[in-house]
């Protein structure tokens, strides 16, 4: 956790400036937004502006609620998202906590909170000067080039869904272990369902079912039909009906894996006797998608 900021700090000051400068580009002042969150929400509701909302700023103890900020972007036309930065809160810090935390169950990782005008370092290829073996390290073959915005390099997966492997749902263990980073193309999913009877598939598919996800091998029955599977653990092999009670987001064509701390896999009770699957919700507004998130 950040430390507090002192009473009276720089940054406080800072803070209010800025957000004073931002407001006033729109032809704002804080009393006029603050009659406009009035007109908008009410004076009681949680997204009222106070009219002393510079002077808390610069105390150096507060920051504006999540409905604070909803309503100073809605009144200045701003991005939420560049709001929560000026305040000091970082969308991304949500991914990389995502990554760094150990977790039970399969994550889909959000890449869409990912900054476009950052700038990152980026790499090129490396002028050889003689072959270079089948086998080489990656810094034989490329160099740090310039820096570059990401929205200019992430039009290359943007396609793709990344997520990461729980520790009690790694169905594809020892292919894929825990907190493992798998990347999952969507194109070899539509004419997945078509087909009939099959044998257990030689590629992993993410799989979203009333549980949460599982990366795994499958079986396709036939009638929209599916069977995930195992590589040895115990886990009870259940029938799941797409799009009813199950989503196949793609194929998996690339892990990054955890090589420092090994986590071995443990199969939950739950997970272990056969269940039986609920009907997948329909893809509902952000509060739903919290409350859903907050359960599992």
């Amino acid at each position: 956790m950040p430390s507090r900021p002192r009473e009276g700090s720089s940054t406080g000051i800072a803070v209010a400036e800025k957000v004073e400068a931002i407001l006033a580009s729109k032809g704002l002042t804080l009393y006029r937004a603050s009659r406009q969150s009035i007109a908008l929400y009410g004076r009681p509701s949680l997204s009222f502006l106070p009219h002393n909302l510079y002077y808390d700023l610069r105390s150096g103890s507060f920051r504006p609620s999540a409905h604070q900020i909803f309503a100073l972007s809605r009144i200045s036309g701003y991005r939420v998202a560049d709001w929560l930065q000026v305040f000091g809160f970082d969308l991304e810090d949500i991914t990389r906590l995502q990554i760094l935390l150990p977790s039970k169950r399969t994550l889909v990782l959000d890449t869409s909170l990912t900054d476009p005008n950052v700038w990152i370092p980026w790499l090129r290829d490396r002028p050889l000067g003689s072959p270079v073996p089948s086998i080489a390290p990656l810094s034989r073959i490329l160099e740090l080039g310039p820096r570059q915005p990401i929205a200019s390099v992430s039009q290359l997966d943007r396609y793709f869904v990344y997520a990461k492997i729980g520790g009690e749902d790694a169905l594809a263990f020892p292919d894929l272990v825990p907190g493992s980073i798998v990347r999952v193309s969507p194109d070899v999913t539509a004419d997945l369902m078509t087909k009939g009877n099959s044998a257990i598939s030689d590629r992993l598919f993410l799989v979203e079912h009333s549980k949460g996800f599982f990366c795994c091998r499958i079986r396709i029955l036939g009638g929209g039909v599916i069977v995930p599977f195992d590589s040895g653990l115990s886990y009870a092999q259940v029938e799941l009906h797409c799009p009813q009670e199950a989503r196949v987001w793609g194929a998996v064509d690339l892990e990054f894996r955890p090589l420092l701390r090994g986590e071995q896999p443990e199969v939950p009770k739950d997970m272990a006797r056969r269940w039986k699957p609920q009907p997948l919700p329909a893809l509902g507004n952000f509060g739903q998608l919290l409350k859903r998130n907050a359960q599992e």
